[in-house]
């Protein structure tokens, strides 16, 4: 009838019948009523707290594993408030509306993302919840955690909770939810590497690595190490191990279809670095759930004089007194399906496998890591077929490839100089085509 009982915790109950109806009511709150219940004395038995009548026989195992305390029998039936009044009182429970004692916390967002909205009560049960979005109801929205999932533009508003009891509600204070479409900023925290405790720079520590920041770069990289002054500013993160460090981004998951664009400055000390022939490296790489899904690296030009083959575009010149080869460095990265809802990662720093051999990046620094997220969606290529005498035409209204395959568990293949419309001759067995954007 009504919610079990939990081990090791004091539970309020009481029982009334007033000749008509019975009512079981658990820490105040009527948990169960039986309407219409005829009125049978019973004058062949005592009555019995803690066991049934099987007991006196010693036919029955029903006694209570428990403690029983306060008993109190009435010759009439309570109200609901005098059953209240006995828990508050048993309880030190407050007879007062509910209490905000945690308040919703704003949020901003991108489309796609999910929400979530939370609010700490302190109050006599029952507690009942009603959340509202700019002042209206939201329909089946009473639970105390208040979840929205694939958010749209529509969503954004003023949310709060109307939270009541027996005494009366309350409203809590309304949190904001804004929600980005197009370029939204991803914030990093302590992006700069300004803020540093120790020495080790705020937020970076956490997931394997080490790195220095705070004033002239954490290590006493003054600016006499660099021609002509600070490359950018005098706080930035200065690598102490080759391990990576990796910031989680705190409630931030990836969004399937959404594409993260990952920036990064990249430099070194013109007048150290060289002189001692340290070959560079810089990595930055985007995380799913703590899982590399997107990394890129660049290399000082130590490593072409060592005759290794650098990729296009990552050569950073670091020569004496020629500059510390200040690079903007960034990572596109377009979240799949297997990304959504996990969590978004920057990581910087550690062993590279892209193709040229790993060197020492103890003198590479990197400043203003910055994170954005493009919610634009790419126009979908449509593909239309038509049977023309017995052959299959293939028409498509965007760029795209077709792509075949004659097992749809095996790879997809490129259909060479296949242009739109193509035709298709039947084969045995039959090809699938599909359109790779």
């Amino acid at each position: 009838m009504g919610p079990q009982v939990v081990n090791n915790q004091w539970t309020h109950l009481a029982g009334t019948y007033d000749g008509t109806d019975m009512k079981l009511y658990v820490n105040g709150a009527l948990v169960g009523m039986l309407p219409g219940v005829s009125y049978i004395p019973n004058d062949f038995a005592p009555l019995w707290i803690g066991a049934g009548q099987t007991e006196l026989q010693n036919i029955g195992g029903f006694f209570w594993l428990g403690k029983v305390d306060e008993v109190a029998l009435y010759d009439r039936a309570l109200t609901d408030q005098e059953v209240i009044d006995h828990y508050a009182a048993a309880f030190a429970v407050p007879i007062a509306p509910p209490e905000i004692i945690v308040a919703p916390a704003g949020i901003s967002l991108i489309a796609g993302e999910n929400a979530t909205f939370d609010v700490g009560v302190h109050s006599t049960p029952p507690v009942t919840y009603q959340w509202q979005v700019d002042g209206v109801d939201i329909p089946g929205a009473t639970e105390r955690i208040l979840s929205l999932l694939g958010l749209q533009a529509a969503d954004a508003g003023m949310y709060r909770a109307k939270v009541g009891n027996s005494f009366g509600f309350a409203f809590s204070a309304a949190a904001e939810l804004e929600v980005c479409s197009g370029t939204c900023d991803m914030p990093v925290l302590n992006p700069g590497f300004d803020d540093a405790s120790g020495g080790f720079a705020d937020f970076w520590n956490d997931n394997g690595g080490s790195v220095l920041g705070g004033d002239v770069g954490g290590n006493g990289w003054t600016a006499g190490y660099y021609t002509g002054g600070f490359p950018t500013d005098n706080t930035f993160a200065t690598t102490v191990n080759p391990g990576p460090v990796r910031q989680d981004l705190n409630g931030r998951s990836f969004v399937e279809g959404v594409t993260y664009t990952l920036t990064v400055d990249l430099f070194s000390s013109d007048t150290y670095g060289p002189s001692n022939g340290g070959t560079l490296n810089w990595r930055i790489a985007l995380t799913s759930d703590g899982e590399t899904v997107a990394e890129d690296a660049w290399y000082s030009d130590e490593f072409q004089t060592a005759g290794e083959t650098v990729p296009p575009g990552r050569l950073i010149s670091i020569t004496p007194n020629g500059g510390p080869g200040l690079t903007t460095a960034t990572l596109v990265y377009t979240a799949t399906a297997a990304d959504a809802g996990k969590t978004i990662g920057v990581e910087l720093g550690g062993d590279v496998t892209l193709g040229v051999t790993q060197g020492s990046s103890y003198y590479g620094h990197m400043d203003n890591v910055q994170l954005t997220a493009d919610t634009s969606v790419a126009p979908t290529a449509t593909m239309t077929l038509e049977w023309i005498g017995g052959n299959m035409v293939l028409s498509w209204d965007e760029a795209g490839t077709l792509q075949e395959t004659e097992d749809l568990d095996a790879m997809w293949s490129d259909v060479p100089g296949a242009t739109s419309p193509t035709v298709v001759v039947p084969t045995t067995p039959q090809n699938s085509f599909r359109l790779r954007e």
